[in-house]
């Protein structure tokens, strides 16, 4: 009987233990969310920089091919 008592107190305290961490993790949840909100928006552009860089290696070699023309 002593061992079944034990063995609840046991199972009591794990399950006290979880629900008590899923708590601390539920107020937290939306603090993260929050957080990957504002990296999703912030990061949101880094594709654009290939555009942005072919783009201007583009325009440089143009102005390269100009300036040759122009004997520069």
């Amino acid at each position: 009987m002593s061992i079944a008592f034990a063995v609840i107190v046991v199972v009591v305290a794990v399950v006290a233990s979880i629900l008590t961490l899923a708590s601390r993790i539920a107020e937290q949840a939306p603090l993260a969310a929050a957080g990957l909100e504002q990296v999703r928006n912030n990061t949101s552009t880094i594709p654009a920089v290939e555009v942005v860089n072919t783009t201007s290696l583009a325009i440089l070699s143009a102005c390269q091919k100009a300036r040759a023309a122009l004997g520069g």
